[in-house]
């Protein structure tokens, strides 16, 4: 792969994560998306606010490692969290993870 081609697949990838995380936090912020959860909805829509604003950080050039850094942070929370609630299904926090360690990698 070219050395543009691969700079134009890291930047895709960060903008679709980015994008995808930033509508989810979004549901789940300011909708009541998580009324089925077991969890107080004060607890949930924290995390989710502080993933949104990694999210929203992590599409910013010069402080995209610090929105990483939240949003890789926000990933070892959401999977403890549904583990300990019986919700062992976490592969797409551990994809999601990959996916901002390859970005932040780089920088």
């Amino acid at each position: 792969m070219t050395q543009n081609a691969s700079k134009l697949a890291r930047t895709g990838l960060q903008w679709s994560l980015g994008l995808v995380l930033i509508y989810e936090c979004s549901r789940l912020v300011f909708t009541s998306a998580s009324a089925h959860s077991h969890m107080p909805r004060v607890f949930v829509v924290a995390i989710a606010a502080v993933e949104l604003l990694g999210a929203i950080l992590f599409l910013i050039p010069p402080v995209v490692v610090v929105g990483g850094r939240m949003l890789l942070a926000t990933f070892g929370v959401a999977a403890v969290v549904h583990i300990l609630h019986g919700q062992p299904d976490v592969g797409y926090l551990v994809i999601y993870a990959m996916a901002v360690l390859t970005i932040t990698t780089e920088r």
